[in-house]
């Protein structure tokens, strides 16, 4: 978050959280003054009553009114649950950005289960918003819930279905899982900043949606395939030639060079599959390649490509894969496709940094 917003959202909490802080001086003060009110009361009450009851005689003159102890003041009421989430400070999420006027699903639920997703709208630009608490979601409290891991699934499923829901009527500029805006007027700053890059964004994936490829690969596969070569070439560089002492050291100094060598066939084969998926696509990606222990895949990660594909053109890519697939099975190269997804790796990254 940047220092311009950090300020802005610590002034729009100071302003909403102020509020709150009155309403419970306000009912403080009341505490007190009943108290006080009562002792006085009491005090006098009394009073009267000893008059009122005294035998015979005249009355006692009156006399100035002894306060009683003032009791122990007492802590004012909690809220109830619903005035506490009136009061408690709420901030704009939002998912991403379509066309104003876009139609959503009435009961499209958001990151807090019981806000559900709306428009705020902006020079025929529209933000897909819900309101969350933003004590979820300052920085201190982000970066905790980041690593629960189930806190993580369930908001990024619901991010995901609110996208998909909105990719299904129209083009979707999406943001990443955690943009909050302190409030509309933030939101609606932000639209209007990135006005250019959203429109021009909206404009480029109309009628067109993400499409993942992960190839992975058994080290074992990589170092076959380096082997194969390295006899075939020491074949051919000895052909006729007598298998002497001399001829076998070289053959298994040039095997175990070849062995070495598997990241270069590695990334000869990511090439091959990169370059004829491009080939067919709109725009094409390389993302870095992910750790078995982040991809959930006990291969060698070869590829992480992103492919923006036209609609009317999906069948046409996903018949390209499957040849791929086809053909690199036999080197045992297994190839995973997803999608379609929304375009986040198509998004200009000052779209990105627009909190």
């Amino acid at each position: 978050m940047e220092e311009r917003d950090l300020d802005a959202a610590i002034e729009a909490l100071a302003v909403q959280l102020a509020v709150r802080v009155v309403e419970e001086a306000r009912a403080e003060a009341i505490a007190e003054v009943r108290a006080e009110l009562s002792g006085r009361l009491t005090a006098t009450l009394l009073r009267h009553c000893e008059a009122e009851l005294a035998p015979g005689g005249d009355a006692e003159p009156e006399r100035e009114p002894v306060p009683g102890p003032t009791p122990e003041r007492t802590a004012a009421p909690p809220l109830p649950l619903a005035e506490h989430a009136r009061h408690e400070a709420t901030g704009r999420y939002v998912y991403g950005v379509v066309r104003a006027g876009t139609l959503l699903p009435g009961d499209l639920a958001g990151i807090e289960p019981i806000s559900r997703v709306r428009l705020i709208e902006c020079r025929g630009l529209a933000a897909l918003v819900s309101d969350v608490p933003l004590s979820a979601f300052d920085d201190t409290s982000l970066r905790e819930n980041l690593d629960n891991v189930a806190w993580l699934e369930e908001k990024a499923r619901t991010h995901e279905e609110v996208l998909e829901a909105a990719l299904a009527a129209t083009a979707v500029v999406p943001l990443r899982l955690g943009t909050v805006f302190a409030g509309e007027e933030q939101v609606t700053e932000m639209l209007g900043r990135e006005y250019g890059a959203l429109l021009d964004a909206l404009e480029r994936l109309a009628g067109r949606t993400e499409w993942g490829l992960k190839a992975y690969v058994d080290r074992e596969g990589l170092e076959r395939e380096a082997l194969r070569r390295a006899r075939r070439a020491e074949a051919d560089a000895n052909q006729g030639a007598a298998a002497g002492t001399g001829y076998m050291n070289h053959r298994r100094r040039r095997e175990a060079e070849a062995r070495e060598g598997v990241e270069a066939i590695a990334d000869e084969w990511a090439w091959e599959i990169h370059h004829r998926l491009a080939a067919v696509a709109d725009e094409a990606l390389l993302n870095p390649l992910q750790l078995p222990e982040l991809s959930g895949h006990q291969g060698k990660m070869l590829l992480n490509g992103v492919y923006l594909i036209a609609d009317e053109g999906a069948s046409d890519f996903r018949s390209a894969v499957r040849v791929l697939a086809e053909g690199f099975d036999r080197r045992g190269v297994e190839v995973v496709l997803t999608g379609p997804w929304p375009a986040y790796n198509f998004v200009k990254s000052s779209i990105e940094a627009a909190r």
